[in-house]
């Protein structure tokens, strides 16, 4: 997925669940929708008031939710633009911090991959084999010793190369 700079579904679900909040944060009181949304918050009925809380916290966004006006909407459109760039933000973040954390697991996808983006090779490369090829050597999805000698936990320096007598790993 991080190959075409894609994010999972989940976030885009958690974007549409914080937009419904927000435009039930605007929403005018005298609608029964409204009277609803308010009573369930303020008896904290259900989890998700909660759990959007929770996101908001997580992207440092609880501050400016409770001082937005929803009713506006400059301020609403402008609350959901922050809110879209600082999850996807984070959401790289954990992506990078557990990338660097595998120790044996995606030695040579990190040489290749610093940022969660599209990757340009992807259309560079006109043969779909080749494609296939590239890609597999980036995942670590292939059959050289560096990755099956991890698959048998063998250490790493001890994986010499079998396609070549260069002794190299």
């Amino acid at each position: 997925r991080s190959e075409l700079g894609r994010y999972p579904l989940i976030t885009s679900i958690i974007n549409q669940s914080v937009k419904y909040y927000a435009r039930m944060e605007g929403m005018d009181t005298g609608r029964l929708v409204k009277q609803v949304y308010d009573k369930t918050k303020e008896y904290s009925i259900g989890e998700w008031h909660n759990t959007i809380n929770s996101v908001l916290e997580c992207v440092d966004m609880q501050d400016e939710s409770h001082n937005t006006n929803f009713s506006n909407k400059q301020a609403h459109k402008l609350f959901l633009k922050h809110f879209k760039e600082n999850f996807e933000c984070e959401f790289e973040d954990m992506w990078y911090s557990y990338l660097m954390d595998q120790e044996n697991r995606l030695l040579t996808y990190k040489t290749f991959k610093a940022k969660y983006e599209y990757e340009q090779y992807l259309d560079l490369i006109q043969d779909p084999r080749m494609r296939s090829t590239l890609s597999r050597l980036r995942l670590s999805a292939h059959n050289l010793e560096i990755e099956v000698g991890r698959w048998k936990n063998i250490d790493i320096k001890s994986r010499i190369c079998k396609l070549c007598n260069n002794g190299l790993i």
